[in-house]
């Protein structure tokens, strides 16, 4: 299972750490090409 955060959101991204999620890479741009970068995570294997 995947999931990408808002980087600025850091209680969401430490959230997802908590529930087990693991950082796997980051963009610049959100979905819409706007400047928010995204935390990507992953959940198991």
């Amino acid at each position: 299972m995947t999931t990408d955060v808002n980087e600025q959101n850091g209680q969401a991204v430490g959230f997802y750490e908590r529930m087990g999620f693991r950082r796997t890479g980051r963009s610049p741009l959100d979905g819409q090409g706007r400047p928010y970068p995204l935390i990507h995570l992953r959940y198991g294997g």
